[in-house]
């Protein structure tokens, strides 16, 4: 398994996207986040690379100066 393929939890997506743990967890019950979250019992994990294309896909660039 490639480094940034690896299985990370909620605690672990917070940190990487600046939110807090309940956040995650709710987005991922209330199917926003359910299309790169897999439940395991009551939480859910991700896998590194979702987390980094979501990340791409929901960060702003700055606009470019002239």
């Amino acid at each position: 398994m490639e480094p940034n393929d690896r299985i990370i939890g909620t605690r672990e997506v917070a940190e990487l996207i600046g939110k807090s743990q309940r956040w995650v967890q709710m987005e991922a019950e209330n199917g926003r986040l359910s299309h790169i979250a897999q439940r395991a019992g009551r939480w859910f994990v991700f896998r590194r690379s979702d987390i980094d294309a979501w990340l791409e896909e929901h960060t702003v660039q700055p606009a470019a100066s002239h």
